[in-house]
């Protein structure tokens, strides 16, 4: 396509024909006004040339007192990679709602509007306590909108991070309360049928309401938009820290790979820390810890967290899927089980890994230096035999090979 002669569609930045009255990708209507600007057209045809707000054009953020169909938006509660979320009201009924605008360039592609609409369906029908209702989703303008229940409260994440610059931690009571709010809301999900995923479990999406209420929010999103492996997006962090170990291979998700990444999260409102840190934009390094790395004890990084619980999270973080809780429903038994001293012994069973082997080593890099070190004994151990007989020096070899072989074993049976 000759460059000269193309524009860039306002709803969506798709490169389209310059004389295009319709974008062929997200088929939004326009018209170019006096001086060949791309604008709206309202219903019925009309050109409406200078009156087209900056947020239909090209996405931008909605003012306060911004009408969109029939909700009027009063403040912007925040914004993420996928768009911005703000408190409306319904210019009716006057109803407070959390409105979702997905931003218009994940919508560009028909396959994701209409995986879009599918999800919408689906999330519409999940109604339970510990989950964010979701009351209405439609297209304005090239852009999805979603309205949801408003919950007056706080992400978790806003939690943890206070946490963090306190210095503290949550108490483990807390925590337990947490882990049994946003699992019940995640087991309404999986007992569906077909079961529903969430498959972007993170604090960000665990909301903490009035009375100690928590509910999950933005069931369904993650799938509806493709974004399986997210990534860092106009400076906020992806969720590459929470993916589980067949989303990073792009395998099959099942409600084994939510309990993985409620697993992390629980690990994290203990720890104060997730398991596995990001630590460059790429995410490379944490996704191949979730492949490959073992997760530092929960006793080790908080001395009162009683085993059992350690044994829940560890069997959570397996990672095979088929060594996990099949579900949140059984992972949330397993916890009320343990609270209670009487954990069923089908869901105690360690995964295969245990954690008495992750407690031999508490970390790779302190074995690895632990081999280093004894090493450089065994060559201290030979210089100052041969130091003090010297007649040792013409079996030197001998003596180096057998201590070599020793050490090869013993770092052997360490590894096994």
């Amino acid at each position: 396509m000759d460059m000269g002669n193309t524009k860039a569609c306002p709803f969506c930045d798709e490169v389209i024909r310059v004389n295009a009255i319709k974008c062929k990708h997200c088929g939004s209507l326009l018209a170019p006004d006096a001086k060949g600007t791309p604008v709206a057209l309202a219903a019925g045809g009309t050109a409406t040339s200078g009156s087209v707000p900056r947020w239909m054009l090209g996405g931008e953020a909605l003012p306060t007192g911004t009408e969109v169909q029939n909700y009027r938006v009063v403040s912007l509660l925040g914004a993420g990679g996928m768009g911005e979320v703000y408190l409306a009201e319904h210019t009716y009924t006057g109803q407070r709602v959390a409105m979702k605008a997905i931003r218009p360039g994940l919508m560009s592609d028909q396959s994701v509007r209409r995986r879009f609409l599918e999800e919408g369906r689906v999330m519409a029908a999940l109604r339970h306590p510990n989950v964010v209702q979701l009351h209405n989703f439609f297209e304005e303008a090239g852009r999805f909108f979603l309205v949801m229940e408003y919950v007056e409260g706080r992400s978790l994440d806003t939690e943890l991070e206070e946490c963090r610059r306190s210095g503290t931690k949550l108490p483990i009571q807390r925590a337990l309360e947490v882990a049994r709010g946003f699992l019940a809301g995640l087991g309404h999900a999986h007992t569906q049928s077909p079961a529903i995923v969430h498959r972007d479990i993170k604090p960000g999406n665990v909301l903490v309401g009035p009375a100690g209420r928590v509910l999950v929010t933005d069931f369904g999103i993650a799938k509806a938009l493709g974004r399986e492996r997210l990534t860092r997006t106009q400076g906020v962090v992806g969720t590459y820290e929470y993916m589980s170990p067949e989303q990073v291979v792009g395998g099959e998700v099942s409600p084994a790979t939510d309990v993985y990444a409620a697993g992390i999260v629980l690990y994290e409102l203990i720890a104060g820390q997730v398991p596995f840190q990001q630590k460059n934009d790429t995410g490379l390094d944490v996704m191949i810890a979730h492949r490959e790395a073992i997760p530092m004890p929960l006793v080790r990084l908080r001395p009162e967290c009683p085993e059992w619980l350690w044994l829940v999270v560890s069997r959570a973080l397996s990672k095979s899927p088929g060594h996990r809780y099949r579900d949140a429903v059984e992972m949330l038994q397993a916890l009320e089980g343990g609270a209670k001293a009487k954990l069923p012994e089908r869901l105690m069973q360690p995964a295969p890994t245990p954690p008495t082997a992750i407690a031999a080593a508490e970390s790779s890099n302190g074995t690895r230096f632990g081999w280093v070190w004894g090493g450089l004994a065994m060559v201290v151990a030979l210089g100052a035999a041969f130091a003090i007989f010297p007649g040792l020096v013409k079996y030197g070899h001998y003596m180096g090979m057998a201590a070599a072989g020793a050490w090869w074993l013993c770092r052997r049976d360490k590894v096994g």
